[in-house]
């Protein structure tokens, strides 16, 4: 199959450049995912939409800084909607009309008013409804096909207390409360990923809402928290984590951090003095339970794009 790819600074210009836009139509793929399309007027959209969310000047290098990754997240989300299909887990009506309603009152839109809203800003509302549609199939997905298979032994949850415990001995021991950004590996070019990360950074410490960013673009299960992973030891997290903590002052924003499930920003929230009667052993369940659905998601993904024909019709 022959594959039609346009430059990085064509695809400005077909995204943002009103004089060229007209010679090049909105509906031209940005990618295909066997029979479907992800066009360039979607990813725009979707584009300004996370923008939007995320309290993001909508700035040309901004737009560049996650056009890669919210293309991504498109074609995972046409492989996500089409597993939902097949599994019979599409939501009705009713359920995505409820999903706006609670959008409407956490931002504070008049109720029926979210589609004037959204076009005031630049962003089709269409876009959104395919949004919110995906979200809720794929929860569908994750708690009514996967969670039900996952089994946490009391075992697994003592050996994580203790481990907690042995963290917790020193006296000057402290917890980190701290969010997450991932960028998941997804078999692309690593470079690329590492750049996509530093732009992110960039536009946090410019002021852009991070908590907001981990639930438009997070490949992690705390996204749905807006990248909360809670309470942690740092004893119990990766080293290069670890590093960056012994420094890091409350609301410090890492730099990317490579992990092998892709790149990681993190936030820290908070610190507090590390105590024995602060491990919460529900807490811990919930962490094992959520590593091991996790992964299930990572491996049902890894298959799906697997057995997909994707072609990426756009240099990000």
């Amino acid at each position: 199959m022959a594959i039609l790819k346009f430059p990085f600074s064509a695809m400005i210009a077909v995204l943002w450049s009103v004089a060229i836009a007209q010679a090049v139509t909105p509906m031209q793929p940005a990618a295909t995912i066997n029979d479907e399309v992800v066009t360039v007027y979607d990813l725009q959209h979707r584009i300004n939409l996370t923008l939007l969310q995320t309290q993001t000047p909508r700035t040309s290098e901004n737009r560049l800084g996650i056009a890669s990754t919210v293309l991504e997240n498109l074609i995972l989300e046409k492989l996500h909607l089409s597993e939902a299909e097949r599994l019979g887990l599409l939501p009705p009506q009713q359920e995505i009309a409820a999903a706006i309603a609670a959008y409407e009152a956490t931002r504070n839109i008049l109720p029926g008013g979210v589609q004037k809203f959204l076009s005031s800003e630049g962003v089709d509302f269409e876009s959104f409804v395919s949004n919110v549609r995906v979200s809720l199939a794929w929860q569908k997905v994750v708690h009514e096909n996967l969670s039900p298979s996952i089994e946490i032994t009391e075992a697994e949850v003592a050996r994580e207390v203790a481990r907690e415990r042995l963290a917790l001995a020193r006296s000057d021991t402290e917890e980190a409360r701290l969010m997450l950004i991932l960028l998941a590996n997804r078999g692309g070019n690593d470079s690329a990923l590492i750049a996509n990360a530093q732009s992110l950074h960039q536009n946090i410490l410019a002021g852009a809402n991070f908590n907001e960013l981990a639930r438009q673009l997070s490949a992690d299960l705390s996204a749905q928290y807006g990248g909360d992973l809670g309470w942690l030891a740092p004893e119990t997290l990766p080293l290069p984590i670890q590093i960056w903590l012994k420094t890091a002052t409350d609301g410090a924003v890492s730099s990317p951090i490579s992990l092998p499930e892709g790149v990681a920003l993190f936030q820290l929230r908070e610190k507090r003095k590390a105590i024995a009667a602060n491990i919460d052993e529900e807490a811990i369940r919930l962490r094992i339970g959520n590593i091991k659905l996790q992964s299930k998601i990572r491996t049902l993904e890894r298959s799906l794009r697997q057995e997909a024909v994707i072609v990426r019709k756009l240099e990000l």
